[in-house]
């Protein structure tokens, strides 16, 4: 077994570990070939063929419309960041963010993707791509980071809870709002004919 310590534990050298802090992870069940690194622009066919694959996995198959090239002058231009995980120079996983900004707090992240392709699963793959936000986040110096995830990905819930995450719907009332392409046309002229 492999004890793998909470990094904003560790990096912000805490005193204690609470228990929750420790994860033990069987060797047997990490893919020992696995990088995890920094997406660069000329990943941008890899992320795009994986944001269509959670795309596909979240029954949403025709929502993706980000090119590849759109992905790539993103990631040059910093638009959003993120860290594939590859075994080799097969993809297994990717984590995907952008930063946000608080009023209260600063900047934050927003982790827009999290996906681990279903043959890397149960393997720590996900695990390992969280562990690289958390010491980007502590590099950084973040406040909090925050996602989304849809009700009925129980596996997902569980990973997040099991990280302590905080549902904010329950622990404070928070609810999320979206104004769609045609939403923000209507709100762009909400006024023109109310004069």
């Amino acid at each position: 077994m492999v004890l793998v310590t909470c990094v904003l534990c560790v990096a912000r050298q805490f005193v204690w570990v609470d228990y929750h802090c420790t994860i033990a992870i069987s060797r047997s069940k990490m893919v020992s070939s696995l990088v995890v690194r920094p997406a660069v622009p000329e990943d941008a066919s890899i992320i795009c063929g994986l944001v269509q694959e959670l795309a596909d996995f979240e029954k949403m198959p025709d929502g993706p419309r980000v090119t590849m090239e759109q992905t790539a002058e993103h990631i040059r231009n910093k638009v959003f960041q993120g860290f594939l995980a590859m075994d080799g120079e097969t993809p297994a996983g990717m984590l995907l963010f952008y930063f946000a900004y608080s009023t209260w707090k600063g900047p934050f992240v927003h982790m827009e993707d999290l996906y681990v392709r279903p043959q890397y699963r149960r393997q720590r793959v996900g695990l390992r791509l969280w562990t690289e936000l958390g010491k980007f986040g502590v590099k950084n110096n973040l406040p909090r980071i925050e996602w989304d995830v849809l009700d009925w990905n129980v596996n997902a819930i569980k990973f997040y809870e099991k990280m302590e995450a905080t549902n904010m719907h329950k622990a404070e009332g928070w609810l999320k709002y979206r104004l769609t392409e045609e939403g923000i046309d209507r709100l762009a002229h909400f006024l023109d004919n109310k004069q």
